[in-house]
């Protein structure tokens, strides 16, 4: 199975590791972690390299370019989510999206799906108290 290890210094000056599943559930990120970064690390392809880095799949159909940073010592890219993304991460369906998309720009949807409440992160919320 593949595997996502998130890496970041601890407030306590060790290292703290957190192994997750491909598909598992990330932890949060805190208004701290700008202090102490996290480094992830995912499965990869190389699929070129060029004099300015490499392009690598993330996973099937996704590629990105990444840069060799000497501060982090690795290869680095950062990549933003699309608003069909947004959307799925928000749980509206694609249908809904592309019905959004059609009378909206990019920007617009990126700020309507900015705007809402995860219905699923409620519920499970609720649920749980």
């Amino acid at each position: 199975m593949s595997r996502i290890v998130i890496e970041a210094n601890s407030p306590t000056g060790g290292q703290r590791a957190d192994i997750l599943s491909v598909g598992g559930v990330a932890k949060t990120l805190t208004a701290t972690d700008y202090k102490q970064p996290l480094k992830v690390v995912l499965p990869t392809k190389i699929v070129s390299k060029t004099e300015d880095g490499i392009y690598v799949e993330i996973y099937p159909g996704v590629t990105v370019f990444a840069r060799w940073s000497e501060k982090h010592n690795a290869y680095v890219a950062i990549r933003k989510l699309t608003p069909r993304e947004c959307f799925r991460l928000q749980g509206w369906s694609d249908e809904y999206f592309e019905r959004a998309q059609f009378v909206n720009s990019d920007s617009q949807l990126y700020k309507q799906a900015g705007n809402g409440v995860t219905v699923n992160v409620v519920q499970a919320i609720a649920e749980r108290l």
